[in-house]
């Protein structure tokens, strides 16, 4: 017998040598299932590898075993001899369950934290319904034209976030780029485009991935280059199209709204709130916002300058 069984299992010197493997302790080693493998081993039966059990002991913390029997015989020895292997496995299953359950743990964690998050967002998008409702009333009831317009310009904006905050799941898990750009400007261009203005809305966009956060600036951006195009490119309901792109390369990535219509005009307007908006919006993405005349129209870009990996194109057109 070993001294690493007699270290491990408190087994005495003098308690062990000379008797039978059942005979040890108070008979904990006798049991029927560990006589079956011993005798199928020394029969030489089929080798029965890594054979489970417990031992279980009086006032001593019952242990999980993996024992492996064979034949063994030494040449001139005629005597029949088992060599068992034991291996005490009580650490490695306790430390295993306990990994278990702080994993459930940490699911169900993560479950509550989905649970509440999307209870926040339903109450917000809730709230932001009621505050577009008053704006757009206070908006009907003012007799004054320029408040009529900032109370518009704010519903506006609030109405914005609300499309964009029905996409996305803030703070829980990152954003397709393309589909999440393709729904918004579905949305868009289904509340914005009247069914007699012939006005295309289309996206085009490499297929990327960005975090939540990342894309609640840039579906802001989208909506209010969006809003400011069908505004002010389109007069007396001229026919056009708006295309949205979004390109990454390894140089950085590229938002930008294109729309075929009337281009800048002559005597550049004052900034207004959606440009200052753009601009801080940019700002906050590190990127900068660059005004093209193309020869049909205007091109209005949020450009970032960083790492990326080109991906393939996907396309669409609402």
């Amino acid at each position: 017998m070993s001294r690493s069984f007699k270290t491990q299992f408190e087994a005495k010197g003098d308690a062990t040598n000379g008797r039978r493997l059942s005979e040890l302790g108070v008979g904990e080693w006798g049991t029927p299932q560990l006589k079956s493998l011993l005798e199928l081993a020394l029969d030489g039966g089929p080798e029965i590898d890594d054979y489970q059990m417990d031992l279980v002991r009086p006032d001593i913390e019952t242990r999980k075993l993996v024992l492996n029997a064979q034949k063994v015989a030494f040449e001139g020895d005629q005597k029949n001899r088992v060599l068992l292997t034991i291996t005490d496995t009580t650490e490695i299953v306790l430390a295993s369950r306990r990994n278990d359950e702080l994993l459930r743990a940490k699911d169900d964690l993560l479950r509550e934290r989905k649970i509440l998050l999307e209870e926040m967002q339903h109450r917000i998008a809730n709230s932001l319904q009621i505050i577009a409702s008053i704006l757009m009333m206070k908006a009907r009831s003012v007799q004054s034209a320029e408040t009529r317009t900032h109370l518009e310009d704010a519903h506006e904006r609030v109405m914005s976030i609300a499309t964009i905050q029905q996409y996305l799941r803030i703070g829980v898990e990152d954003v397709e780029i393309c589909p999440y750009l393709i729904k918004l400007c579905a949305s868009l261009g289904a509340s914005m485009i009247q069914k007699s203005r012939l006005i295309s809305l289309r996206v085009e966009a490499d297929n990327v991935t960005i975090n939540s956060r990342d894309a609640v600036s840039l579906g802001l951006v989208v909506t209010e280059l969006v809003i400011n195009a069908l505004k002010h490119a389109f007069p007396d309901n001229r026919t056009g199209k708006i295309v949205v792109s979004y390109r990454q390369t390894e140089a950085g990535w590229t938002l930008a709204v294109e729309d075929d219509g009337v281009g800048m005009p002559a005597t550049p307007a004052k900034s207004g709130l959606g440009s200052s908006l753009v601009a801080a919006l940019a700002g906050q993405l590190s990127a900068e916002v660059v005004k093209t005349e193309i020869p049909v129209g205007l091109r209005v870009s949020v450009v970032h300058t960083g790492t990326g990996h080109p991906h393939s194109v996907a396309s669409s057109e609402s």
